[in-house]
Order: structure tokens, then C-alpha cells, then sequence
């Protein structure tokens, strides 16, 4: 899955991925403590469902990396669903609950599996 994602994520901003899937893409690049601003945004996001206003999803199709992006309310934090885990044919909210559930697994864990520095801080 990281390699996917480094497929269309941009080199310049840190990233984090949790277990189930779900990234949270930091907003400053200078950003030091990437573990634990993703945590405390999937913290934060954890009581979001779908229906209401800030747990709406939309579901983007991503041809780089074979599988969808299951993006909220907040552009900085989205689920990667990839193919695979996907039966062909399936509807779109299909794969946006599957990602949701992905999201809310990973707000109650917490467990990062991966973090991206990014590369303007890789010199320093």
C-alpha cells in the first residue's frame, strides 16, 4: 500500500498511514511530530459518521494506484481502498462505507504503520 500511495501523493508534504488504510497528509512540511499530529487528527475524527454533515465521504477513483480514495470532510485525511479488497462491479457507496469502516477502525487503534517525511525535510 505505501508504495501505491507514494504513486500520487506529493514528495513535498509528510504523510502517515495507519493500519486499515486510512492517511493523514500533514499540512506543513516542517511538521516534526507526524505520528502525533495524525493520531490526534484521527482522534479527533473518530465520533464523525456518515449521514451527518462531517461524515459525508466521496468516493475518487485512482488509476495510478489501482484502487479509491474514500475522501471526508476533511481534505487531509482519506481512506485508500485498494482493488483488490473490492469485489468488481461493487457500487461506489459500497466502497465509501468500506472505507469509512477502514477510517474508523483506524481512530480506534491508532497504529501507524508508516510515515513519509517529506523531501525538502530529508536534506536537513
Amino acid at each position: 500500500m505505501i508504495a501505491a500511495l507514494s504513486r500520487f501523493l506529493k514528495d513535498e508534504r509528510g504523510w502517515v498511514l495507519f493500519e486499515h488504510g486510512t492517511v493523514v497528509v500533514a499540512p506543513d512540511p516542517e511538521l516534526r511530530d507526524l505520528g502525533g499530529y495524525a493520531r490526534m487528527k484521527l482522534e479527533t475524527d473518530a465520533s464523525r459518521r456518515p449521514g451527518s454533515a462531517a461524515g459525508d465521504f466521496s468516493v475518487i477513483r485512482v488509476e495510478e494506484a489501482p484502487g479509491w480514495v474514500v475522501a471526508s470532510h476533511d481534505p487531509d485525511v482519506f481512506t485508500f481502498v485498494p482493488e483488490s479488497d473490492i469485489t468488481d462491479g461493487a457500487a461506489d457507496i459500497t466502497i465509501g462505507m468500506a472505507g469509512r469502516a477502514a477510517h474508523e477502525a483506524d481512530a480506534r487503534s491508532l497504529d501507524v504503520v508508516h510515515v513519509h517525511r517529506p523531501a525538502l525535510s530529508r536534506a536537513s
